[in-house]
């Protein structure tokens, strides 16, 4: 079995993905995007959950124009064409940018709401993400051959009995997928209170290298260790703290492929906010450069989480 690597391992490319042994499995960032665009043009129907997802969020981000809660919508490239985010599981709301008002000072009334508002999204996220990871990993681990206790075991369960495999997981793989993604949004909405609250931030006359290198040393290397979490979730069946430490620790063997791959989908996401920007009007643009982002930048971020966990699983 060849030794894991960042380098490109010249996966076949075609429209669908192509028959590997095994003893192939290790892929690197460029096998990665490979496999990822193959089974997308294979199975364009995955792109139905996040389709739905987006429906959502659009819905969503226009609501929030029209609420008390103060919120920004920026879409691409008014916030610079260079634009680096990070995004640990797909955003429904990629437009919508907030800062410390949006907790601080809040009556009970409207914080109750502004919770159910994010419950509802982080179960959007959930389904679309579980569902789309799932079926991507089926196809996979079934076209490529490739044989991981970890990555495969529900796979081979369900072929075994010859059954038809469902679109989502075991309803306590989602309840645990759930519980991360509601953790992460707790985390920001924290995060928020914590910087009003005490001021933390670039103050006035501020060259903004702090908060950029707290970015780069601090919210990237986090963002990357935990990367791969959702994956270890629903393909491994791993709860939350375990499947977090499993992906730290293919971040560590892999670190440029995760930056890479945690870089590029941030980036996706934001880009195709940007489609229909200066459009008729702020809500249609809004609409559908949410629409668009979460359908197809979720969709791909999904597929390639997936990928990544089967094949670096198999080699391991």
């Amino acid at each position: 079995m060849s030794t894991p690597n960042d380098s490109n391992d010249g996966t076949p490319t075609g429209t669908e993905p192509s028959q590997q042994p095994a003893d192939d499995a290790s892929v690197g960032l460029i096998g990665l995007i490979r496999i990822t665009i193959a089974v997308l043009r294979a199975r364009p129907s995955l792109l139905v959950p996040f389709a739905l997802a987006g429906v959502v969020g659009a819905t969503s981000a226009v609501a929030r124009i029209e609420s008390p809660y103060p919120v920004d919508m920026v879409a691409f490239p008014a916030n610079g064409v260079v634009h680096l985010s990070v995004a640990l599981v797909p955003a429904l709301e990629p437009m919508v940018e907030v800062n410390s008002g949006l907790v601080l000072g809040l009556k009970p009334a409207f914080l109750a709401v502004l919770i159910g508002w994010q419950v509802g999204l982080a179960l959007a996220v959930t389904v679309a993400f579980a569902g789309v990871v799932r079926a991507a990993a089926r196809l996979i681990s079934k076209t490529h051959a490739i044989s991981s206790p970890s990555a495969t075991s529900e796979v081979g369960a369900d072929e075994s009995k010859g059954l038809i495999p469902s679109l989502v997981p075991s309803p306590v793989r989602l309840g645990w997928l759930f519980a991360y993604v509601l953790g992460i949004q707790i985390v920001l909405l924290a995060g928020l209170f914590v910087v009003g609250a005490f001021g933390i931030g670039p103050g006035p006359g501020s060259t903004g290298l702090g908060p950029l290198f707290g970015w780069l040393f601090v919210v990237v290397p986090i963002a990357s260790g935990l990367f791969l979490t959702p994956a270890a979730i629903v393909i491994g069946g791993k709860r939350p703290i375990e499947a977090a430490i499993e992906s730290a620790a293919y971040a560590v063997r892999r670190p440029l492929s995760v930056v890479a791959l945690l870089l590029a989908t941030g980036y996706l996401g934001t880009v195709l906010t940007g489609v229909f920007h200066g459009g008729p009007s702020p809500r249609i643009g809004v609409a559908l450069g949410t629409f668009t982002s979460v359908a197809v930048g979720g969709t791909l971020h999904a597929i390639v989480v997936a990928a990544a966990y089967v094949c670096w699983s198999a080699d391991s």
